[in-house]
Order: C-alpha cells, then structure tokens, then sequence
C-alpha cells in the first residue's frame, strides 16, 4: 500500500506526551493508527528489528559504564592502600631545628671573652638572682647577642669573625639571615619562660625592652647609612649610635635582672647610667683595638674596620681635627674603599699613619680613660647604696682597661 505521505519511523509518544516504540510519525507528529492507515507485517518487522538493535546498544553503552565504575572504584581503594597516598593525609613528625640552628650555633662556638657573661655574673652581685633565672637571662641575651653577630657581619661585609670565616660565608646569606630571626624569636619565648609578670611587662609593658631592641637596630641603621654614604657623623652623633647599638642588650640585661631580684627588701639600684658608660666604654675600646691590637688582627684581620668603612672616635677626630691635606687624603682614600669594597694594605697603614700624625689615636685612650673613671665613680655610689661590695665587675674592668 502506497501512503499519501512521507513516514518516519522512531519512538512516538504515550498519552502521557513521550513516544511509544514501533509506531510510525510523520512529521506532525501524528502515527500511523492515528490517520487509520495499517502497516504491513514487514514493516512492523523492520521496526521491531530496530528497536531491538537500539535497546541492545543501550544496554551495551549501560554494561560498559558500569564496568568503568567498578574499575573506578577498585582503583580508588588501591591509592587508598598506598602508603605513599598516605603521606598526604596522615599527621607528620615535626620538622627537626637543627638545620636553622647551625649558623647560629657556629657563631656561639667562637672563641670569645664573653665581656657580656661576665658582666651578668657581675651585676648579681647587687640583685642575688637565683641560679636557675640568671642561666636563663644569660642565655636569652646570648640568643640576641649571636643574631646581632651574624645579622653585622652580613650588613657589614665582614669576612671572618674571631679568627674564623663569617657564618653567612660558612652558611649562605639567606640560610644566615634566616637563622638569627629564629634567635631573636627564641629569646622571647624564653623570656615568656622566667613566668614572672614583670618579666612580661619587660617585652610589652612599663620597662619597654622591646624599645631596647628597637635601639639596637636604630643603632645599626645609622651606622651603616654612614658607611654607605661616606657620610661623617659628629662625635655626639656617633656616641648616640653606641648608646643605641651596644648599649641596648646591657639595659636588656639589666631590667631583666632587675625583675627577678632576691635581695631581701626588694632592691633595684639606679644601674642606667654606669649601664650607658659601660656600653660606650666597650664600643670605643673595642673600635680601638680593631686600628691597633695585634690579637684583633689575628682574629678579624689587619684593621678590619678600616675595609667595612666604619666611622670609629679615632677616625672621626682625624677628620675634625687633621690638617686640610691630610683631610682630603683620608676622604679620598674612603671614597675608595667604598668602590672597591675594601682598602689595600698599603692604604690601611696610610690611613694609620694620618691617625697618628692628628693625634686621634692618643685621644681615643684619652677618651676610654675619662669613661673608665667615671665608670669607677658610678660603681663606688651604687656600692655605698646597695652596702655590697663589687669585686667581681672591678676585676672586669680591670682586664679592659688599655
């Protein structure tokens, strides 16, 4: 039979609107027992035979989705399995201190006097500290001692440290760097160890230490501006730079102390000025020794300060003090040294001899003597006060005086 119009043959739908398999649509959607028109046996074949193919495909694509989340599955308990995936789920150990640890702990292992040990152990003698509190001041105060080693040497180029390599030329700079503010973070947390509230105030409240670590790098700051600017400071701006520098870490030192005393009634002498002398004492000594000890020499090398470019009392007085062509040799000559990042032998004894030639090294002693007496003045007072006898810190200043 012949019909009036094109069929196609697919899915019609239902009463519920979707199509039901073996009817013939038009394409106005009408099938082919709507129009009363019947189909012949083999053409319902033909269409049965399609649906059949269709529905085996789909349960094929069906069969084989299956298969791949069964296969998902299986290999998803197998990485659960792995003790390598495990690492990323599981809690690890710790990391071991003992890599950011090292550069700091080769500085400590330096020979040294250790003048700030002892001057701890010194200064007990008027605030009776327990044994066990001042090992923990003296080791938090050698925690930022060190930093402050390892961070100047990197600032200011030094090549060696009491007869050794500098640790940022042992360690690398980054690995030296990163080492020191771990120090300087140690020491706060062994500060919040000693437990007593005035040893919290000390990094936060009324003694403001925290100010203390504020100077030191105020300190630093302006010494190196100097330096990289050949920029020559005054001499009251220089002893400014001392009392911020090398004087933070002895009024550090001291507070703490203070706040842990054991004398009975409680009693904290005025330490503040004999504290300042001493820092300023130590700094203008130690610059000193760097132009003229032979000691100095074996551990830093030949006036070690001179190849940093640092503005010592002796080379701020030439300058001041010098003749206009001796002057103008010594600025040349430090112009010099910042270009080439250090002086030759050859300059460093010129230089030496110009100091002499001004003076400035004779004025320097001169200068350490006045500082040393009125440091002699200070402990005598604070004896009278407290009624105890100092014998420890004068033995000390004894061994410093030049």
């Amino acid at each position: 039979m012949t019909l009036a119009y094109s069929p196609t043959y697919m899915t019609t739908r239902s009463e519920a609107g979707y199509y039901q398999p073996g009817e013939l649509v038009d394409s106005n959607h009408k099938t082919a027992s709507d129009s009363g028109t019947s189909l012949s046996d083999e053409t319902v074949q033909t269409i049965d035979s399609s649906v059949t193919s269709n529905s085996a495909e789909k349960m094929e694509v069906h069969n084989h989705e299956e298969d791949n989340m069964t296969q998902y599955m299986n290999e998803s308990s197998t990485i659960r399995d792995d003790p390598i995936d495990s690492v990323y789920s599981r809690h690890l150990p710790a990391l071991s201190t003992t890599v950011i640890s090292a550069p700091a702990l080769y500085v400590e292992s330096m020979p040294g006097k250790k003048i700030r040990d002892k001057a701890a152990l010194a200064i007990n003698i008027w605030f009776q500290v327990n044994e066990e509190d001042l090992l923990q001041i003296r080791h938090i105060i050698s925690l930022l001692h060190n930093a402050s080693l390892i961070l100047d040497d990197v600032e200011d180029g030094s090549t060696s440290r009491r007869g050794r390599p500098s640790t940022h030329l042992v360690f690398g700079i980054p690995q030296a760097i990163n080492s020191a503010g771990y120090q300087i973070n140690k020491a706060i947390m062994e500060v919040l160890k000693l437990g007593s509230s005035e040893c919290l105030e000390i990094f936060s409240g009324k003694y403001l230490v925290l100010k203390e670590m504020d100077k030191l790098y105020i300190g630093q700051g302006h010494d190196l501006f100097w330096t990289f600017n050949t920029k020559l400071p005054t001499t009251e701006e220089y002893i400014s730079m001392v009392d911020y520098k090398t004087g933070a870490l002895f009024n550090m030192l001291v507070r703490l102390m203070a706040a842990k005393t054991q004398t009975t009634p409680p009693v904290t002498p005025d330490l503040n000025h004999l504290i300042i002398l001493l820092g300023r004492y130590f700094q203008i000594r130690d610059d000193y020794m760097n132009l003229t000890s032979g000691e100095y020499t074996d551990q830093k090398g030949f006036c070690d300060d001179l190849d940093e470019g640092k503005f010592s009392l002796a080379l701020i007085h030439a300058l001041e003090n010098t003749t206009e062509k001796e002057n103008s040799i010594l600025r040349h000559i430090l112009a010099q040294r910042h270009i080439a990042n250090g002086m030759s032998l050859s300059q460093k004894h010129l230089v030496l001899d110009i100091l002499k030639a001004a003076g400035s090294l004779h004025y320097t002693v001169t200068a350490l003597r006045k500082i040393g007496q009125e440091i002699d003045f200070e402990v005598d007072s604070i004896e009278e006060v407290t009624g105890v006898e100092n014998k420890p810190l004068r033995t000390l200043l004894g061994m410093l005086k030049v």
